[in-house]
């Protein structure tokens, strides 16, 4: 009893401690200064928010990050940045998160802030390795390990193994996450690092526990709990501990000390916000509802798991790495180009101004010779500078041929996300109930109740509705991806909108109005898979441009009629105007204006190009309300 009070006392004096400390931040803040201290001061209460508030956390980063970009302040940039990429990680936001943390390293390099570029870079890795792309976040832990032995930081070497072990747990290679995770621990033991060493302890735990071997993961579980107090533990290794103990007592069907774990997962994760952790709980919780045949409550924790996982997958995002390399690539071609040019204008002017000078010598046979030679020389030289020139413009021709194929592969990495995205929510419908159906077998045999019959039609209609909207999106696939004989086909343009929409639903937010007015009453001819790309592109940018949008109406309008011989099609948002004098650039190569982190300047130019296959035009326009894309596509052939 002593030790609970005096537990409860810690806890008391620490709450009232951060409160403390965070109304004393607050009378720091003058919102009438803007310095590097007041950033500090806003940068310091987003961070004491972030586990308590973290949307009021984001705001304050926020100023802090306007405030530092007014100053021109590149540390407080960079601060700023990585502070509220972290805390869009924590909300699951991987997109937005992702944007501000890259915006972070490239500023953290310059300034030879070596910690907290590590630091950066592991929080990249972290958002792959939740998301499930686990070979780009091993490519993100390597580089930290690699930086880590550089400056030969102990902490970080050990963060790093830890984190790669992490990885090849997830992809079930068990021997060597073991391996690392053993070699971290025993590396804590030497330079008494104990949060590492908990960590260590707990991944060979969980190691255990997910290759099945739930017996061995338990004894892991208590030998830390035996050896190590509370106060050593972070609340969040706390929950993901007690959360894999739960797990390991259901596979042995230890139903209480589940629950009983279960509920101990919960006090902690109530204390700190990590979405990931909220998803884990309510799937094991409607695992054991469904094992108890608590149906009413199994259901319940379903919904709040799949909310909850769809939030994390609903802001896809993509490497782009590849095509900062690429673009930087064909920058210095570019250059080499320009500099081997100004070389040979050099190069004639000089054979020009020997020609006057020997001319002007011309009875010296001796000086005409040597004139000759030069001449000779120098336009070898020429001929040898012209050969480089060509080969350096044929590597830049295939460099841009590269980037043409990013951009269709960009198309691809869409449409696959939102097939990805769609297909799960019936697949989870199908999978929750047959787990159910399982369940509730021996009770249909022995009981042919009303009640019984009841609950069997509540499961077959749901998986049902599982296959009919599975069967749905893989017809609108098939659509999305026929291709014909390379030849125009009669079809129907409102059904590629559709399916586009269908497929993009994973980026449209719930903020987002989606009206469409279709009153084109007719099939007309076009290449079915080239629409599909040109109608996913503008859409797309669309739907881009109503995120980065401040405004409250959020609407994308989407119309359809027939205008004389033609058949138009407008996409109109409600986002930001585009300048009038950069209307006329939209559709060359290489413009664009999104940042080069989110864009190639490709994707309009292609759908030109596509247009005109078509015979048709396509071109953009300011409305009263945002922008509109207009696409004429001829009736006939």
């Amino acid at each position: 009893m002593k030790i609970i009070i005096l537990f409860l006392n810690i806890l008391f004096i620490t709450a009232f401690a951060k409160a403390d400390k965070i109304d004393s931040l607050l009378l720091l803040i003058d919102s009438d200064i803007v310095s590097e201290k007041q950033i500090e001061y806003k940068l310091g209460l987003a961070k004491e928010l972030s586990n308590t508030d973290i949307n009021r956390a984001i705001i304050y980063a926020k100023e802090a990050r306007e405030d530092a970009l007014e100053i021109d302040c590149q540390r407080c940039i960079a601060e700023s940045n990585f502070a509220v990429g972290k805390f869009y990680e924590n909300l699951g936001e991987h997109f937005k998160a992702l944007s501000y943390l890259e915006d972070a390293l490239l500023l953290f390099g310059p300034l030879h802030d070596g910690y907290n570029k590590s630091q950066t870079v592991k929080l990249i890795g972290n958002i792959y390795y939740y998301s499930g792309e686990f070979d780009l976040a091993l490519q993100y832990y390597l580089e930290l390990v690699e930086f880590a032995q550089l400056i030969n930081d102990t902490s970080l070497i050990i963060d790093g193994l830890i984190l790669r072990g992490k990885v090849y747990g997830n992809v079930a290679k068990f021997d060597s996450a073991i391996v690392l995770f053993s070699q971290a621990h025993e590396l804590c033991l030497k330079v008494n690092e104990p949060v590492f060493e908990l960590q260590s302890l707990y991944f060979i735990g969980d190691v255990y526990l997910f290759s099945g071997n739930s017996n061995e993961a338990l004894r892991v579980f208590n030998s830390i709990d035996e050896n190590y107090s509370k106060e050593q533990t972070e609340i969040k290794q706390l929950a993901n501990r007690y959360s894999s103990m739960a797990h390991a007592y259901f596979n042995l069907r230890d139903i209480d000390k589940a629950k009983f774990y279960l509920n101990k997962s919960w006090d902690m994760i109530s204390r700190f916000y990590k979405i990931w952790s909220i998803r884990d709980y309510y799937e094991l919780s409607f695992r054991v509802d469904t094992f108890e045949k608590k149906y009413e409550s199994a259901t319940e924790n379903l919904i709040l798991f799949k909310a909850y996982n769809d939030t994390i997958n609903n802001s896809s995002f993509k490497e782009q790495l590849a095509n900062f390399e690429t673009l930087y690539d064909l920058q210095n071609k570019e250059s080499q180009i320009d500099r081997l040019m100004v070389s040979n204008k050099l190069k004639d002017s000089e054979i020009n101004q020997k020609k006057i000078v020997n001319y002007g010598f011309g009875i010296l046979i001796l000086v005409f010779l040597v004139f000759v030679l030069q001449v000779y020389k120098s336009r070898k030289e020429i001929s040898s500078k012209n050969r480089e020139l060509e080969d350096l413009i044929k590597e830049l021709n295939a460099t841009q041929q590269n980037l043409v194929q990013s951009e269709k592969m960009a198309s691809l990495g869409t449409l696959t996300a939102g097939v990805a995205h769609e297909l799960n929510n019936p697949l989870n419908f199908i999978s929750g109930g047959v787990f159910m159906l399982q369940e509730i077998e021996e009770e249909i045999k022995s009981n042919n109740s009303e009640e019984v019959k009841d609950k069997l039609n509540i499961v077959l209609r749901s998986i049902s509705e599982g296959i009919d909207r599975a069967s749905t999106i893989v017809k609108s696939l098939m659509t999305f991806s026929y291709k014909g004989d390379s030849k125009l086909i009669d079809s129907n343009i409102h059904e590629i909108i559709d399916s586009t929409l269908l497929f993009l639903k994973s980026k449209i937010t719930d903020d987002i109005i989606i009206n469409k007015d279709f009153k084109l009453s007719r099939n007309i001819f076009i290449f079915p898979e080239k629409m599909h790309q040109i109608i996913m592109n503008i859409i797309d940018n669309s739907v881009f441009a109503l995120n980065q949008s401040d405004k409250e109406n959020k609407v994308l309008n989407i119309t359809t009629k027939e205008v004389g011989s033609f058949a138009e099609v407008v996409i109109s948002n409600t986002g930001a105007f585009i300048g009038e004098d950069k209307l006329s650039q939209l559709f060359d190569p290489f413009y664009s204006t999104k940042s080069p982190r989110e864009g190639t300047g490709l994707g309009l130019s292609i759908c030109y190009s596509l247009i005109k296959e078509h015979k048709g035009d396509i071109f953009a326009k300011n409305t009263s309300n945002g922008v509109s894309f207009v696409i004429k596509i001829p009736l006939t052939k």
